[in-house]
């Protein structure tokens, strides 16, 4: 049957309106077009046929192409943290107007629809909303109650030189979590003294079971000084040193762009028992919003060459030699008179043996196996189930006696019966395999890089850290 050419128009035009239809119900939900924003954005968008296909987030500056940000499905939500930050320390997303997009696609990766809004980012505070100079002094008000969360993660690669010398192409990554409480005991002009409750708080390869940090479920009594500094009051029990981190005040109202030396308290590696206070070189960097609240940025350097770092491996403490730099981000609250976060990015540069690179090769490349496979790492939990950083690499994980550097790999143990489940069996541990590290043979060594990102941060009123 032929169509005349008006039936074709008529068509045609079905199609485009119905096309058009379908682009009007593509529409944003949140933000809304001309709002003044900052912080974590929920991005939030609807499209017809909900349950096919899925809805991908761009932010561009108006005339760019914009950024690729997420792509979701149903409900079509995305927390985008605007507040991100370049490796040199930079905003990724400058204070300014932007462009959010929403292109709606079906099942089939078919462009279904597209939604923009203009948006006003507005982070940093303005001259008006900061009086300088500033007095930076911490006070507490008793019986308070302060939620605080930790979040990091931790890369460990090879230097390019002795990734050609040793051909490992060395890619692990791990994350650290933290949860806990700080409440307000007594508040004076002189000190303040808090219970610190770590709710929660766990390491873990990226995909595993992950073990506890050391002090879960318990409770850690704290003195705080005016500028600052954090003293444990309990110095017979363990330490819990992320709840500790501080960065000295400076002793005279500051403005922006003034300096200060003084001392911080880090936290070297995840598994280390006790923080290090090391000198610093501090900048009162600018004013912003965090977590809803007016905070004075204080951007802190910092750096360690050999010095001996005491981690928990097992049941067992051992010191590991590591030089490290870092650059940390600590934002005092105005009104709130306190530290209210941190944002922390380190870098190591270790000495291990070569077995132990050999081992965590294994790992990674079991890790993606099992990821690859939608299962876990073999083993109890895997890497971090027996803990290479906590219970020590231990059979029936990756058998690995007292841990990698206890009676594992630096012993008679290591990588035996048990070890790494399928992967690597009748190794009969690795001291055995590599001609034992506690021979008489001089063990061969390689650097390692470990690069570690770190963000503490207090939740918003009546909500999460954001």
């Amino acid at each position: 049957m032929r169509l005349s050419p008006s039936r074709i128009l008529g068509v045609g035009l079905l199609v485009i309106v119905a096309s058009v239809g379908l682009a009007q119900q593509v529409s944003f939900i949140s933000p809304q077009n001309g709002a003044t924003v900052r912080g974590v954005l929920e991005l939030h968008a609807t499209k017809p046929n909900p349950g096919d296909g899925w809805i991908s987030y761009k932010v561009g500056q108006a005339g760019q192409d914009g950024n690729y940000v997420a792509a979701v499905i149903t409900p079509f939500t995305y927390n985008f943290d605007s507040r991100q930050h370049t490796a040199e320390g930079g905003r990724v997303y400058p204070d300014g107007d932007y462009v959010l997009t929403a292109t709606a696609y079906d099942s089939s990766a078919n462009s279904v629809g597209e939604a923009t809004v203009t948006i006003t980012l507005q982070n940093e505070l303005t001259p008006a909303e900061v009086q300088e100079p500033v007095t930076l002094k911490v006070s507490y008000e008793k019986a308070g109650k302060l939620s605080f969360t930790a979040d990091g993660k931790l890369l460990v690669t090879l230097p390019e030189d002795e990734k050609k010398k040793l051909g490992i192409p060395l890619r692990l990554d791990l994350i650290v979590k933290a949860n806990w409480t700080d409440t307000v005991l007594s508040a004076s002009s002189d000190e303040t003294v808090l219970d610190e409750f770590l709710k929660s708080g766990y390491i873990q390869v990226a995909g595993s079971e992950g073990y506890e940090l050391p002090g879960a479920g318990d409770t850690f009594r704290e003195r705080v000084q005016p500028d600052g500094a954090v003293e444990p009051l309990r110095s017979k029990r363990e330490h819990f040193a992320l709840g500790e981190y501080y960065v000295k005040l400076p002793d005279r109202p500051v403005s922006r762009g003034e300096t200060w030396n003084s001392e911080l308290s880090v936290l070297p590696l995840p598994n280390a028992v006790s923080r290090q206070i090391l000198p610093a070189q501090n900048r009162l960097d600018g004013f912003e919003y965090v977590a809803g609240r007016k905070c004075a940025r204080i951007i802190t350097t910092f750096s360690q060459k050999d010095t001996l770092v005491m981690v928990r491996v097992g049941s067992q403490t051992l010191p590991i030699k590591t030089s490290y730099e870092g650059r940390r981000a600590s934002y005092f609250g105005l009104t709130d008179h306190h530290f209210v976060g941190f944002e922390e990015k380190m870098r190591h540069t270790i000495e291990v043996p070569v077995a132990a690179i050999q081992m965590l090769f294994q790992l990674q490349l079991g890790a993606a196996a099992k990821a690859q496979a939608g299962a876990g790492m073999p083993g109890a939990g895997g890497m971090m189930g027996g803990g290479m950083m906590g219970g020590g690499m231990s059979s029936p994980g990756m058998g690995m006696g007292g841990g990698m550097m206890g009676g594992g790999m630096m012993g008679a143990g290591g990588m035996g019966a048990g070890g790494m489940g399928s992967g690597m069996p009748g190794m009969g541990g690795m001291g055995g395999a590599m001609g034992g590290m506690g021979g008489t043979a001089q063990p061969q060594t390689a650097k390692v890089n470990i690069d570690s990102e770190l963000r503490i941060m207090e939740a918003a009123a009546g909500g999460k850290a954001k």
